[in-house]
């Protein structure tokens, strides 16, 4: 598991790993909506590349993820609004 950065300090973002996808887990941990956050990660066993990003909880759609050496990758943006307590599960599927 690898812990992503937030713009938002009442966000909590993790990445998990496995043989056959990765998946990034975001949870609003506060009473409010959440709106323009971005995710960040200074390293992540992601591999360097594109990525799409398709939501596997409700019909969301987000940017590319583009992710560089040492899987890093900054500035990627979550939209819509995340709603009160919510949780987001992305797949982020190699392109």
């Amino acid at each position: 598991m690898d812990l992503v950065s937030s713009s938002n300090p009442g966000v909590f973002a993790s990445l998990r790993l496995s043989a056959d996808e990765a998946i990034l887990v975001i949870l609003n941990l506060t009473a409010s909506h959440v709106s323009e956050c971005r995710l960040s990660a200074s390293t992540s066993h992601l591999l360097p590349g594109r990525y799409s990003a398709e939501s596997l909880m409700q019909p969301v759609s987000f940017n590319e993820l583009g992710v560089g050496t040492n899987g890093t990758f900054a500035g990627f943006w979550i939209g819509p609004d995340i709603p009160v307590h919510g949780t987001l599960i992305i797949r982020l599927v190699p392109q």
